[in-house]
């Protein structure tokens, strides 16, 4: 819920990354899907690794592709390349760095920069670095000119009742593009979220163009077969474990194959992705009732 408060705040978020989701393959994204976005995720890979995600919305998808092959095995990251033919590309990461990282991970961090600076392309690195720029860090300061970013935020990201600290970053190769950093009030952790707005011209979509939606279908949904089924379903998995994350799979484990048995998923091609807020389900039921009025006067 808070996830979806924050991309539906206006204007709307094209990009939001996510660290610590602690998925795994059992999770399908049918159960991660926003209206309007699409998902990428890159689930924990090794040990001490925690998940990342990235929900791109549909305004920039055709214009948005996946760059793994900037992205470091042991620095858990996500890169992305939005691009269009009148603009230099974009390149944007979401960098996660565990507090118990070792001084390996400084070392892949710098591989992976010496990667993405090749590209020549201009910049906006963000994430939770967990490292306080409230306190001096000549090492990392330097690590960072290397690459010529700038670190944009200036307000603690952190906030407890004993320490205000700044953890997570926002750096750029190219400040005139940004035009607004701001530190959110809508706290979906601990950390609060960090915010950016860069100048970027997009091209627009065709005025006659099809996008695609996922939707569920209760053509033949039956509610006493479906709780019957839900009822001898294995939740009782759920309390055998005491981890939160590993609870919340075996949730998922038992109500996915149920809720996909009876209303299973469904794709298909739509001029308009939303409904307009006109359009009620009174609305609609009154317009089929109209259009099977109208085919009985035909016949």
């Amino acid at each position: 819920q808070d996830v979806c408060l924050l991309l539906t705040k206006s204007p709307y978020i094209h990009l939001l990354g996510l660290s610590e989701t602690r998925l795994n393959s059992c999770v399908g994204d049918e159960s991660l899907l926003i209206p309007n976005y699409t998902i990428f995720r890159r689930d924990a890979a090794h040990r001490g690794q925690t998940g990342m995600g990235l929900y791109v919305h549909k305004s920039i998808t055709h214009s948005t592709k996946r760059r793994a092959d900037l992205e470091s095995e042991r620095v858990e990251c996500m890169w992305v390349e939005v691009k269009h033919s009148s603009s230099k590309a974009t390149l944007v990461g979401y960098v996660y760095r565990n507090p118990a990282a070792t001084y390996a991970w400084f070392d892949d961090f710098v591989h992976m920069m010496d990667k993405v600076n090749e590209c020549n392309s201009n910049i906006v690195l963000l994430g939770d670095f967990n490292i306080d720029l409230f306190k001096s860090q000549p090492a990392w300061e330097s690590t960072i000119s290397l690459f010529g970013l700038h670190q944009l935020i200036r307000h603690a990201t952190r906030i407890t009742q004993r320490s205000a600290t700044l953890l997570d970053h926002i750096y750029t190769n190219n400040e005139q593009m940004v035009s607004d950093v701001h530190v959110s009030d809508i706290c979906i952790s601990d950390h609060c979220p960090i915010i950016c707005t860069w100048s970027c011209k997009l091209p627009k979509r065709l005025a006659k163009g099809h996008t695609t939606i996922q939707y569920r279908t209760f053509k033949h949904f039956n509610q006493d077969d479906f709780l019957r089924d839900l009822s001898s379903a294995p939740f009782a998995n759920v309390l055998e474990v005491s981890d939160p994350s590993t609870a919340l799979v075996a949730w998922y484990e038992a109500f996915l194959p149920v809720i996909e048995k009876h209303a299973p998923l469904r794709r298909k091609r739509v001029k308009h992705p939303t409904l307009p807020q006109w359009l009620s389900p009174d609305i609609i039921t009154a317009m089929k009732t109209r259009n099977k009025l109208k085919k009985r006067k035909e016949v």
